[in-house]
């Protein structure tokens, strides 16, 4: 079994901790972050040692991946010492706020032969994984346009740094990425985006709308925000609409993603009763870790989620900021 070791211990760390533990091929090594005594409080719940720094997690043997849930604006720098060091690497999302940052970890990567995947986990929760099924088989017909959305109030957890744009990327780097993402490896290449949006009391933006052309045709919309108002519950949404049937998923939780959330996933075809589509699969994080386990283990590429493929991503996003400050549409 292999030992992971997570870098960071804040909310998103929980999700990855019991995510390895639950995939049954991952053990919890330890944690290390800032704050000594976060790091302790999630060994505590998790199992495994706490670290006093990331060097001294890179020079543990028994160490096989090291898992960075830092904030945003540490990844790369985080993420390369890993890469320099040659152990294998996850990354939470962004995996940079730039193109040339998130180019520079995936070249790091492939010219020292290292494992290194981000963690964008839309792609392993089972709804999703139930929907690009749904579409890569042909039940929709031909696709003609998609709607996401990811709505919520500003995070009740964390030390501050996800609500300043300049460490965190806003709405657009922290929330969104996912449905760009997620649109991006069902639809292919993007060709143009155009976004509308507002900027908050900060001077960042979390509230926005994004357009976005593929080049295969297929139009899609994504609605993102951070800042609903007090009581709104976190919510996502997809559909997607094709020439023989809509497919559409409904997420609708708490204030953050809890277990008492309701959710549906509906395929509806011309002349026949909605069809409830089963999500199949276990928790996102167990299915995304025991993936990546399973590619290290078989020496076989992350086909199902490319660290190329974020590099593009990070394109999407750079556009629709663009597209914000000048009012234009971006061809990428």
């Amino acid at each position: 079994m292999k030992r992971i070791g997570i870098v960071g211990a804040g909310f998103i760390s929980g999700s990855h901790a019991a995510g390895a533990k639950l995939s049954g091929r991952l053990e919890v090594a330890g944690f290390q972050s800032r704050t000594r005594a976060s790091a302790e409080a999630k060994a505590k719940q998790y199992g495994g040692k706490v670290y006093d720094t990331l060097e001294e997690m890179i020079a543990d043997p028994t160490v096989d991946i090291i898992d960075i849930c830092a904030p945003s604006h540490l990844h790369e720098e985080l993420g390369m010492k890993v890469l320099n060091a040659g152990k294998a690497l996850l990354l939470e999302k962004p995996i940079a706020r730039d193109k040339e940052s998130a180019q520079a970890l995936v070249r790091k990567a492939r010219e020292g032969g290292v494992p290194f995947m981000v963690t964008q986990s839309l792609r392993f929760m089972p709804a999703y994984i139930a929907i690009k099924k749904a579409v890569d088989e042909g039940r929709l017909g031909k696709v003609k346009t998609a709607v996401a959305a990811r709505l919520g109030q500003a995070p009740n957890w964390g030390d501050g740094w996800y609500l300043d744009p300049e460490k965190s990327g806003g709405v657009l780097f922290n929330l969104t990425l996912h449905d760009y993402d997620f649109l991006r490896s069902v639809f292919g290449p993007v060709s143009s985006v155009y976004g509308v949006g507002v900027k908050n009391r900060r001077g960042g933006y979390e509230d926005v709308i994004g357009s976005v052309n593929f080049a295969s045709g297929v139009k899609a919309v994504v609605d993102g925000s951070l800042e609903m108002t007090p009581g709104y519950p976190f919510t996502m949404r997809m559909r997607i609409d094709g020439t023989e049937g809509v497919v559409e998923y409904s997420y609708i939780g708490g204030v953050n993603l809890d277990d008492h959330a309701k959710e549906s996933l509906l395929l509806y075809k011309e002349g026949r009763p909605p069809e409830t589509l089963a999500m199949e699969g276990e928790d996102a994080f167990a299915n995304l870790m025991g993936y990546f386990v399973g590619c290290i283990e078989n020496g076989e590429p992350t086909t199902l989620c490319m660290p190329e493929e974020m590099v593009e991503v990070i394109d999407i996003l750079n556009g629709i900021r663009q597209s914000l400050e000048t009012g234009e549409a971006v061809r990428l």
